[in-house]
């Protein structure tokens, strides 16, 4: 069973940038920002499109008998302008999955804890979209 999702549009957003934290005396108090806001609903919004396909995997998914493979496709501006190398501008790959996977599986029955394989990709292109392909596996797969 695999699922594919397609984000138009949306830029994903970088972990360091999705929480502040503020310090009063020695408490800390952790919130998200409005960058991360926007990018959840955003990312909400175009899940709706998905009901079906997310109702679908919900019902075959048993945690007993699956895990998940995950693969993340990232299409954006990476190179710098004269094309020579990769732009720091472009973001931390591993920092552009956790918001994402957090947003997605609010609506699964599954965990990201689950995810066994992970494969993370960013493309240059000037069009930003976002490509997800979640994949359940028979837990026979992995012995």
């Amino acid at each position: 069973m695999k699922i594919h999702f397609l984000f138009n549009d949306i830029k994903p957003i970088n972990l360091n940038n999705s929480q502040k934290i503020t310090t009063i005396g020695k408490f800390a108090r952790k919130y998200k920002t409005d960058e991360s806001k926007v990018f959840e609903s955003n990312i909400n919004n175009q899940l709706r499109k998905f009901k079906n396909e997310i109702n679908k995997f919900n019902k075959y998914y048993d945690k007993s008998n699956c895990y998940i493979n995950a693969d993340y496709r990232f299409y954006m501006p990476i190179l710098l302008k004269d094309k020579s190398r990769v732009s720091k501008r472009s973001g931390d790959l591993s920092n552009l999955v956790k918001n994402l996977e957090d947003t997605i599986f609010k609506h699964l029955h599954a965990d990201d804890g689950e995810v066994v394989n992970l494969n993370v990709t960013k493309i240059e292109s000037k069009a930003i979209r976002i490509e997800v392909d979640l994949e359940l596996k028979s837990m026979c797969h992995i012995n």
